[in-house]
């Protein structure tokens, strides 16, 4: 079983998908192409409190659980949250592939302020420390340059309470910036549809992306992600496909 497939959907979950396209570091200075479409900076849908968890299956066998936490900050300025992300295969995956991730976003407003990015594959440990400030993002202390026409450069806990924030049914195509294991992506988003989530009578926003490298090389990902049509916007279900493989993760516990 492939390392990528399996952890794609984890791009809107816990954040385990291998992007492939490194940005260029500074200096020289060099301004990036215009993202078409570029969305605007909302304010993120992130509450203290929230958790979240997502049973994540391949060709309907279980590979792991995702979980998502929100909390307030302890150590800073009241207006920061923290939100950390897990991943763990179970026991049965595990004898073929193990895989640990750990993700910790902190965020002011709508934009992340820092992240750092845990994984653990096979035994082998790798880590990756970012900051955001504005029109600049640093990866492990190496400066690059926003995007040209892009306000800012998510991390994938930010774009998902941007995405919940965004989604209604009179809301515009486009895409935004996000930056996974010091990789940027352009995740590009249709117009939310409204339907009955998959296996459920949920009423739902259906919301196709597509999650390109940032200088269009590569299929990149597929995803259909399902968020629940009311105030909260819970993500019910992410559908995720690349190199030839389908991945479905379904909300299984929120707390509220």
């Amino acid at each position: 079983m492939a390392r990528r497939p399996v952890l794609v959907v984890a791009c809107l979950l816990s954040g385990c998908a291998e992007p492939q396209l490194a940005p260029q570091p500074l200096p020289p200075i060099v301004q990036g192409a215009a993202a078409p479409g570029a969305l605007p900076a909302r304010e993120l849908m992130l509450s203290p409190g929230e958790h979240m968890s997502w049973d994540v299956r391949v060709r309907g066998i279980s590979v792991g659980t995702a979980e998502l936490a929100v909390s307030a900050s302890e150590v800073s300025a009241p207006s920061e949250l923290v939100v950390t992300s897990r991943f763990r295969t179970n026991h049965l995956a595990s004898s073929m592939f193990s895989v640990e991730h750990r993700l910790i976003t902190v965020v002011r407003g709508s934009e992340p302020t820092s992240s750092v990015d845990d994984l653990v594959f096979g035994g082998t440990h790798r880590r990756i420390d970012a900051a955001f400030a504005a029109g600049v993002y640093r990866i492990d202390d190496v400066a690059h340059r926003t995007p040209e026409g892009t306000e800012s450069v998510h991390t994938l806990h930010s774009a998902l309470g941007w995405l919940r924030s965004w989604a209604d049914p009179a809301a515009e195509a486009g895409s935004i910036e996000i930056l996974h294991r010091g990789r940027l992506y352009r995740l590009e988003l249709s117009a939310p549809l409204q339907e009955t989530a998959p296996g459920s009578s949920v009423s739902a926003l259906r919301v196709d992306c597509h999650a390109l490298p940032a200088a269009g090389k590569g299929d990149g990902i597929l995803l259909t992600v399902w968020l629940s049509d009311d105030e909260r916007k819970l993500p019910l279900r992410v559908d995720a496909a690349a190199d030839g493989m389908r991945v479905l993760a379904d909300l299984i516990e929120h707390d509220p």
